[in-house]
């Protein structure tokens, strides 16, 4: 049997991927295979999921896309196992890692996919960047575009940029529940109930998420639209641009965006 869609690797953001392909029903459970070396934890995830573990060779023998999820460090370890792969393409989880990284490893008849998906895909909310090599044909893209989107949205852009979209999309929800948690606590030291806050600033998200993708509008209009004179907004707003918020802001996303690059140098 060939598998339509095979896991190399299963850790959180595969188990993401995988979750979101069942929910939407992209394929059908059937279809999946994956591999995965902690045989206690294979053994629990086939039964969770009710998806089929196979042994590396036979999953790189038996599986048209192949979902690479390893860790970036390991990918020296399993270039030997990469290179007997026999299905027709290849899409990479693995951050900081280039096409021609992957091109120098895999058949030269694969098609490679360098992906950046982020958690949100398990609730088919992700976003996920896409870059395809040059040798890629319309109905693989096609195919692949159509495997993200059944988890949330795919965005193809030029691999130059996928360093940057690791640190906006792959990280950004992590610093965004961080930004959640700060405001939902002070809130909570002004009589709001921290649960009721994280709801708050949860619903504010998604709203302001809808404006920036929906209304056309500037940030800028869109922040003037908020705005009114002398009111709760402007105090905030005054506080914010005469602090160091938009550096550091700044800096913790170079900081991603440099542990992307120095992961695909190692």
């Amino acid at each position: 049997m060939t598998y339509q869609i095979g896991f190399f690797g299963f850790g959180n953001m595969a188990q993401a991927i995988c979750r979101g392909i069942l929910n939407s029903q992209y394929s059908h459970k059937k279809n999946i295979a994956f591999t995965q070396r902690d045989p206690h934890k294979a053994a629990s995830n086939a039964l969770e999921f009710g998806i089929t573990h196979l042994d590396l060779d036979v999953l790189l023998s038996h599986c048209d896309l192949l979902i690479l999820g390893v860790k970036p460090q390991q990918l020296e370890d399993v270039a030997d196992s990469l290179a007997l792969f026999s299905g027709q393409s290849l899409v990479s989880l693995l951050a900081g890692t280039s096409i021609s990284t992957l091109s120098d490893i895999l058949p030269s008849s694969v098609f490679i996919c360098r992906s950046m998906p982020n958690t949100p895909a398990l609730i088919g909310q992700g976003l996920t960047g896409l870059s395809f090599s040059p040798s890629c044909d319309t109905a693989t893209k096609q195919k692949i575009e159509s495997l993200f989107n059944s988890v949330g949205k795919s965005l193809v852009i030029e691999e130059s940029g996928m360093d940057a979209l690791t640190a906006v999309s792959g990280s950004g929800p992590a610093f965004i529940y961080k930004i959640a948690e700060e405001i939902a606590q002070t809130a909570a030291k002004n009589n709001l109930d921290y649960a009721h806050g994280i709801q708050a600033i949860a619903q504010s998200f998604i709203g302001a998420g809808h404006m920036l993708l929906e209304s056309k509008k500037t940030t800028q209009t869109l922040i003037q639209n908020v705005r009114s004179p002398n009111g709760t907004t402007a105090a905030g707003l005054e506080r914010l641009e005469h602090s160091p918020f938009s550096e550091h802001l700044a800096a913790i996303i170079q900081a991603a965006i440099n542990k992307s690059k120095e992961l695909g140098a190692s």
